[in-house]
């Protein structure tokens, strides 16, 4: 043990660094790929969306949050994928 935490203290401190999305993706090892067929989003603006630079349409988080639940096996809210700003963006910009 090199830095003297442990690895789960480690992951969470990396995790605490990624966007809410992407942590998931992690944990759960959802592949990039897998994502993309599963959402038919493209994986170059999946990765926008996961490293927080853009902000998804509802539709598109409506995509991801129902491939990750297929993917995952379990049932996934947009809350356990998104932060709280980002929801409220898309919910008060009328896109859809």
């Amino acid at each position: 043990m090199r830095s003297g935490l442990a690895l789960d203290q480690r992951l969470t401190a990396f995790e605490a660094n990624m966007t809410k999305l992407e942590a998931f993706l992690k944990r759960k090892r959802i592949k990039p790929l897998h994502l993309a067929r599963e959402s038919r989003y493209s994986r170059p603006w999946l990765l926008k969306i996961r490293m927080g630079r853009v902000r998804p349409t509802v539709r598109c988080v409506e995509a991801i949050v129902n491939a990750c639940s297929k993917l995952s096996g379990e049932t996934v809210t947009a809350g356990d994928l998104f932060g709280r700003e980002t929801l409220h963006d898309i919910s008060t910009s009328g896109e859809r």
